[in-house]
This record gives C-alpha cells, sequence and structure tokens, in this order.
C-alpha cells in the first residue's frame, strides 16, 4: 500500500522532482505481509528530489490477529544507478503505530543508495509518536535511517519511539547510518524518549562506518541521546555519549 509514489524523473539531466506540502493518514488494518509506503520515491534518479514540508500523521499497521510482518515506511527514498541530491526537509512524521502477531521493521525516513555520489539532506524533519505492540520478537525501529554517499543529518527532533511488546528482541535507533558514506555530518539533533518494554538495545544515534569522514556536534541541551554509539570496521564500539535507557 503507497499514499505517494513517484517513479518519474530519470530524464533529463538536470531535472528535479518536488514532492512538498502533502498531508498523508490512513489505515492498512488487513496488512499480514505487505510493505506500506507513505511517500515512495521508487528508484528514479533526476538531479534533484526535494521531499519537503509534508505532514505524515496518523497511521496504522495490521491488527492484533495478523501476523503484521511488512516493512512500514512513511518516507522512503531510493535510487541506485546514479548520483543525485536528496534533499528531505521539513517534514513531520507522527502518530505511527503497528501490532501483530509476529511482528517487522518500521523506519519514519529512510533514504537509501547504493552509489556514493549521493548528497542526502536529511535536515530540520520531526519524527515521533511511533510505535509496535503485539507479539512475538520482531520489532526492529528506526526514526531515520541513511546510507551511502555524502549524509548530512542535522537540525531534527526524533521522539517517543515505543517498542510497547515485552517480547520485542529488536534493536531501536533514533537515528542510524546503515552503510559506509563518504562523508556524514550530524549537527544539532535532538533524540530524546526512547523506550522499549522489550530485550533489545536502545541507540540514540548509531554510526556504522569504514571510511570516509565523520563529524558529530553534540551542543549542551540541544542534543540529548540515549545511548549514542558509533562502530567502525573492526573495531568495538566506541560510546562518544551514554544515557540510561528510559
Amino acid at each position: 500500500m503507497t499514499w505517494i509514489e513517484n517513479a518519474f524523473g530519470t530524464t533529463a539531466a538536470g531535472n528535479a522532482i518536488n514532492i512538498n506540502n502533502n498531508v498523508l493518514s490512513g489505515d492498512y488494518l488487513t496488512a499480514t505481509t505487505g510493505v506500506c509506503y507513505g511517500i515512495y520515491h521508487n528508484a528514479a534518479y533526476p538531479a534533484t528530489v526535494n521531499i519537503q514540508g509534508n505532514a505524515i500523521n496518523g497511521i496504522n499497521y495490521s491488527s492484533a490477529s495478523l501476523t503484521g510482518t511488512g516493512a512500514l515506511y512513511p518516507i522512503y527514498l531510493t535510487g541506485s544507478t546514479t548520483a543525485y541530491t536528496a534533499n528531505v526537509q521539513n517534514n513531520t512524521v507522527s502518530n505511527v503505530t503497528r501490532t501483530g502477531t509476529t511482528g517487522g521493521t518500521t523506519i519514519g525516513i529512510f533514504v537509501s543508495s547504493s552509489v556514493t555520489g549521493l548528497n542526502v539532506n536529511v535536515t530540520g524533519n520531526t519524527v515521533s509518536n511511533m510505535s509496535i505492540d503485539g507479539t512475538g520478537a520482531t520489532s526492529t525501529m528506526y526514526g531515520i535511517q541513511a546510507s551511502t554517499g555524502t549524509i548530512n543529518i542535522s537540525n531534527n527532533t526524533v521522539s517517543n519511539l515505543q517498542c510497547l511488546k515485552t517480547s520485542g528482541t529488536s534493536a531501536l535507533y533514533g537515528i542510524y547510518e546503515i552503510t559506509s558514506p563518504v562523508n556524514e555530518t550530524y549537527n544539532n539533533n535532538t533524540v530524546h524518549t526512547l523506550l522499549h518494554n522489550g530485550t533489545g538495545i536502545v541507540y540514540g544515534l548509531y554510526a556504522n562506518s569504514v571510511a570516509g569522514t565523520q563529524q558529530c556536534v553534540r551542543e549542551p541541551h540541544s542534543q540529548p541521546v540515549h545511548r549514542w554509539h558509533h562502530y567502525s570496521g573492526d573495531q568495538p564500539g566506541r560510546k562518544f555519549a551514554d544515557g540510561k535507557q528510559q
């Protein structure tokens, strides 16, 4: 199920795709294994993609009597053949819930590509009030996730992400970088109120990089995190700042 999907923009050179100022809400209560997207930029590669000023407020996925194993993406942007610039800015993702007898993965904002020339700007967004309930062990959740290219994730607020089921074993991440970028910058993000009732680990910011340059700026009182964890290559994880799980 998809609210807005774009596959345009591959030609001509220098073009731009704008998906701006939309308001989305709704339910997918019959979901068993189906993937659910709010805004989906699907593998096209224009020079620039702008996803800006959208409000995704109120998505309910699956029900307590169904497995509910499909992934849930309020904002999903991908492209795998040519470098381009992705601007995901000033969007609001809130009140996203899911339940089921098995569970699945939820990512508030997901920007993914396999090309190192991708420029990613995820700035000024708010991701809040996302939860998973029900039974089963699967309960992975990310507020913001990005991969590859030159990444700037700054001035975002991620709050009140919750795994409510006591059987949940999957990790919960405020901000997560999945693969090795060329350069990555994380400045002035606010990550707080991450709740896990199961046994999964909670991370405020997790950067998984084997190459490139990393810059992380944490200003007092403006970038609180529950756990800030950085892993580089085959080295043990290094915690830049650590706080208690809620």
